[in-house]
């Protein structure tokens, strides 16, 4: 069964997220064993388009990683970029078998990695007008979130649902509503926290660059984040998990940071300037995601939740923040994780994750289907 709902997944990726035409050539790069490389090859071919795919294993990227200097690193960067150049479009592809399996690597060898080779690769496809990243269901991100296979596979599945881009008009009164909004007030346990949006813009992730698909971001102005905000779904980046962030903020910069391996947090903060400052605001609004999953590919979709991001912001609905690192860090207001409320100049938007505005009531009815389903 599982085979021919992953088919409709594929078919969405290819026709509707990155409405491929006949003669493009497309990279495929993928980084695991899984049964979606194969089917997207299928689809590309069907569309008239050109695959060409990439695999590199995980064991393989660490030994590369552990053993690696600044010189063989750009010297990979280029020969990457180099391929990517010639390509019409992009699919980054991560099927994690072991979400710790970068434990052991040195920090300053993966810090520099993801400096001289992962963040431009990544640089150069989003300069595309067509590219995708995604995070496919395994094993480990199962475990990770505390669900069967089956069950994490059919929420995958089902997050289809939820993106497309005719998702603009379902979500157009909450672009709106962002868009007249000058302050947001976050409350939630351990956290109060204020900020202004005035004048930012806005976008929404309808799974055309980003499956699964299901948020909607700006920027807050970059001195005006003030207050203190803790993070309930744990944030794993580097082969590190951190959990309990709490983070304390004075125009618009980190002034304390607590969590559970504060020293390390801190010492991804230390990276630059930009790091300690938030380059994005975003709402989950995906129905089909209403527990965390471990990854912010899905946390940051998840309906009821708010994210931070930590460094660098998105040119297209920024705040010109700069900085080697981008950390979405996820704070759920659903009941079931501690409830909360999201306030937009002083009215109440949002409470314990259902909204409360008669405009947006229809996203409501969206959050019983998937939690129905």
């Amino acid at each position: 069964m599982y085979s021919d709902e992953l088919e409709k997944v594929a078919s969405f990726l290819v026709h509707d997220s990155l409405l491929l035409q006949p003669g493009e050539r497309v990279l495929v790069d993928s980084s695991g064993d899984e049964p979606l490389t194969p089917m997207l090859v299928r689809k590309i071919y069907d569309a008239g388009a050109f695959p060409i795919v990439k695999t590199m294993t995980t064991a393989t990227i660490k030994e590369m990683i552990r053993g690696s200097s600044r010189e063989s690193l750009l010297l990979w960067s280029r020969q990457e970029l180099s391929r990517l150049k010639s390509m019409d479009a992009y699919i980054n592809m991560t099927a994690d078998r072991n979400m710790y399996e970068m434990e052991d690597v040195p920090p300053d060898r993966l810090v520099l990695y993801y400096k001289l080779l992962y963040q431009p690769i990544l640089a150069a496809a989003a300069a595309k007008p067509k590219w995708l990243l995604l995070h496919y269901p395994t094993d480990a991100l199962a475990q990770l979130a505390q669900m069967s296979l089956d069950q994490l596979q059919a929420m995958f599945v089902r997050s289809c649902d939820y993106a497309g881009r005719h998702l603009q008009t379902r979500y157009l009164p909450v672009s709106r509503l962002l868009e007249r909004t000058s302050r947001v007030r976050i409350v939630s346990p351990g956290t109060e926290l204020t900020f202004s949006i005035e004048g930012q813009a806005s976008r929404l992730c309808d799974g055309s660059h980003n499956f699964p698909g299901g948020e909607i971001f700006t920027a807050p102005l970059l001195d005006s984040v003030n207050g203190a905000i803790t993070f309930n779904v744990p944030f794993h980046a580097y082969g590190r998990c951190f959990r309990d962030i709490r983070l304390e903020f004075c125009e618009g910069r980190v002034v304390d940071v607590t969590c559970s391996d504060t020293r390390a947090f801190l010492a991804l903060m230390g990276k630059d300037d930009g790091a300690s400052r938030v380059g994005e605001f975003g709402i989950g609004l995906n129905p089909a995601i209403t527990s965390p999953i471990g990854t912010p590919a899905y946390d940051e979709k998840m309906a009821g939740s708010i994210h931070l991001a930590l460094g660098n912001s998105y040119s297209e609905a920024g705040n010109g923040n700069v900085s080697t690192v981008h950390m979405d860090l996820v704070l759920s207001q659903l009941t079931q994780h501690g409830g909360g409320a999201l306030y937009f100049d002083e009215t109440l938007v949002r409470h314990n994750g259902i909204f409360t505005l008669p405009e947006l009531q229809h996203l409501n009815e969206e959050l019983e289907e998937g939690d129905a389903s």
